[in-house]
């Protein structure tokens, strides 16, 4: 089942290129910088550009941040290629195993804007390791990629219809960045927690969400979305810092508490909207 996208906007005139710096007068022309930002993305809002003080840009905190710099291709000889050991805990691309039972997953392959420091910045970007360029296939060998090729689906922004025991953290259709993300994380962390001892404690072993859920809960977001500004403008909730990418609300807007009443409450209705059965094993 698809949901087409609720709305269509222009994209964001965001700056992606050393030129587009270079005519901001962010940057002045310099080969060495076409090196420096070869490893990241660019990408500075036209918001963000507005705050940057152009008659200091040294010293700028938005610039520091964001403009790239020559002095990035300074590598000290104790620096790390990768200093949070991602590389040697990824078994599959766009998945980290840091711990023995849980999985880092990598939902995006791009963000609003680009910070320089960041210990994740060859990770991000076009091209980079995300969750939708892994091959992940539902039940019936679908393709995550093409279940989201309308935008992102999901049930409570917490499971994926066709991807049975896939529990995806803060994901599109949840609260996420719109609250205090440590209290969304937790209570995300708590719910699926307590979904796999409600499994555990019933002798089943595999829980999906169905597809009209599924469907219910990405137009109830966008329904709750309508009734705001958010989806008027060209911001990156609504994907427009990415050309070519479908125009769909991402967040759910509601509130953090009716969100987390509303997951309660599916959970004490025996995780309605939920598909939960034991998968038998046959002997070859």
């Amino acid at each position: 089942m698809r949901l087409a996208a609720a709305y269509v906007t222009a994209a964001m005139p965001t700056l992606r290129t050393l030129t587009a710096l270079e005519s901001e007068g962010l940057v002045a022309p310099d080969p060495r910088l076409e090196k420096a930002v070869d490893g990241m993305a660019i990408g500075m809002t036209e918001e963000m550009l507005a705050l940057i003080d152009r008659s200091d840009l040294a010293h700028d905190p938005i610039a520091r941040q964001f403009v790239p710099d020559v002095r990035e291709l300074d590598v000290a000889p104790q620096e790390l290629a990768d200093p949070i050991g991602d590389e040697a805990r990824s078994p599959v691309k766009g998945i980290v195993h840091r711990y023995p039972d849980r999985v880092l997953l990598k939902p995006l392959h791009a963000c609003p804007v680009y910070c320089r420091f960041c210990f994740r910045r060859e990770k991000v970007g076009p091209g980079s390791e995300a969750l939708n360029e892994i091959d992940v296939r539902t039940t019936d060998g679908e393709v995550l990629r093409q279940h989201w090729e309308g935008g992102p689906l999901t049930y409570l922004g917490v499971m994926i219809a066709g991807f049975p025991n896939m529990f995806v953290v803060t994901g599109p259709g949840s609260p996420g960045v719109k609250t205090q993300m440590i209290a969304s994380i937790e209570q995300h962390v708590d719910w699926i927690a307590d979904a796999i001892d409600h499994l555990g404690k019933h002798q089943l072993d595999r829980i999906e969400p169905t597809a009209d859920a599924e469907a219910d809960w990405v137009a109830h977001v966008n329904q709750v979305a309508d009734s705001t500004l958010y989806p008027l403008a060209n911001s990156w909730y609504m994907g427009a810092n990415i050309p070519g990418k479908p125009r769909v609300f991402m967040p759910y807007v509601g509130g953090f508490d009716r969100y987390k009443k509303h997951c309660d409450a599916i959970a004490a209705q025996g995780y309605q909207g939920f598909t939960l059965s034991r998968h038998e094993t046959v002997a070859a």
